[in-house]
């Protein structure tokens, strides 16, 4: 008969003294997949952060976005909105003003 601690790790149950390591490997696997933190996952109220950080400023600027309300986010938008349809005609030429 074997010996279970605490709770199940979902797949089988945990069993000493092997159980807290696969069952620890079995979270970070989940969080890689869904790409956010481990702490995302096991705490009830921790904020979702990517597991991951962004390969490059662009990134890390839009994972800001999501910590803003509606109303900010919704203006940041509209601002995005504005410069890219201004820079389509110049992308469109080729880069001639």
């Amino acid at each position: 008969m074997t010996r279970t601690m605490g709770r199940s790790c979902g797949w089988r149950p945990c069993q000493a003294p092997t159980a807290p390591a696969s069952c620890l490997e079995a979270v970070v696997r989940i969080a890689e997949t869904f790409n956010v933190s481990v702490d995302y996952l096991v705490t009830p109220d921790a904020p979702r952060t990517a597991l991951h950080a962004p390969q490059n400023i662009l990134g890390a600027r839009l994972a800001d976005l999501s910590q803003l309300d509606d109303d900010e986010r919704a203006t940041i938008l509209a601002v995005i909105d504005a410069i890219t349809t201004k820079a389509k005609p110049r992308l469109i030429t080729g880069g001639a003003s």
